[in-house]
């Protein structure tokens, strides 16, 4: 599979692995048996989920082998650059990283399991928890990956989509269906893309990114 990922992925990864000693595997899917078996349940509020990246600690999975030969080796970029950021994040902080993203959906593991032993069905009702409460942080991690758009492509392809083309297509995410309605407020994800624009000049990982797309803008 190795041989079908774009050498500028790889030269980018590889870096990576240098600057931030951050050793990020890439594998499919169907290696993981936790994407198999929540992926029908995502599915419920998001159908396109099986033709997305998923990323769990250091390992990005892609939805099949024809994934990176379907798009440009710019688009393949941009999206594991968004992967990588998340992976840096979390390594900053795990447990933090797992429980804010999954926040406050992820409370009804606990909730649910502790009544179900204790009170019996009284247990159901912490499945009111997963119901699509606003969760800041997973709308906060996501606009901080998302914005490598606003890199990657007008560096490496400055004939694509306008910043205010990606600015649109980040909302319809982050307040709807596809992520859970993470935070269904329109014009405060507006005001975070900016706001996290304004760290393209200060943070070392859109630093090491900006650095690498003029590098290989040939």
């Amino acid at each position: 599979m190795m041989n079908k990922i774009p050498p500028l992925v790889s030269t980018y990864l590889k870096e990576v692995k240098t600057k931030f000693g951050l050793n990020i595997e890439l594998k499919p899917k169907l290696e993981s048996k936790f994407l198999r078996f929540v992926t029908p349940f995502i599915k419920l509020f998001n159908p396109n989920y099986d033709r997305y990246i998923t990323t769990l600690g250091n390992t990005i999975y892609f939805p099949n082998d024809k994934w990176f030969t379907e798009r440009t080796s710019e688009s393949s970029l941009e999206v594991i650059a968004h992967e990588t950021k998340h992976c840096l994040d979390y390594n900053k902080n795990k447990i933090g990283y797992v429980i804010g993203y999954g926040f406050p959906q992820i409370l009804a593991i606990p909730v649910v399991l502790t009544l179900l032993l204790t009170i019996g069905w009284w247990g159901l009702l912490g499945f009111l928890l997963v119901l699509p409460f606003p969760s800041w942080w997973r709308m906060k991690h996501e606009v901080d990956a998302y914005v490598v758009s606003f890199i990657v492509y007008p560096i490496l392809a400055p004939k694509s989509n306008t910043d205010t083309f990606f600015e649109n297509w980040i909302v319809e995410k982050l307040t709807k269906r596809w992520y859970y309605w993470a935070w269904p407020f329109p014009k405060q994800v507006v005001s975070m893309i900016q706001k996290q624009k304004l760290q393209f000049n200060k943070d070392s990982f859109y630093l090491h990114l900006v650095d690498f797309c003029y590098r290989n803008s040939i």
